[in-house]
């Protein structure tokens, strides 16, 4: 099935873009190359080929792995997974669809 924007439960206030299901294959791709371990440079050089994502997912990293260094508990990583690693990636992978 191709991804649709329904599935986040929100309304859609915009449309998306005419290549936003390429920007989604290479983002599944990315995220399933990371998952397995797979994930360098040269792989996300031919993937993230956009600035502004790019350096959106690069904050979102860097926010995530801050958070992570300063948690105590099991409740804080939860928190930093769901705030940086879940929420601020969406917004990422939504602000480059959207364009």
């Amino acid at each position: 099935p191709q991804w649709s924007p329904s599935w986040s439960g929100l309304s859609n206030s915009g449309s998306l873009s005419r290549n936003s299901n390429a920007v989604i294959d290479r983002i599944l791709v990315l995220a399933a190359r990371y998952s397995v371990g797979e994930l360098n440079e040269p792989i996300v050089n031919g993937y993230a080929k956009n600035a502004s994502g790019r350096k959106c997912v690069n904050m979102a990293k860097l926010n995530f792995d801050q958070c992570i260094a300063a948690t105590r508990t099991a409740n804080e990583e939860i928190f930093c997974i769901g705030k940086h690693g879940i929420g601020d990636m969406s917004s990422c992978v939504g602000n480059v669809v959207a364009k």
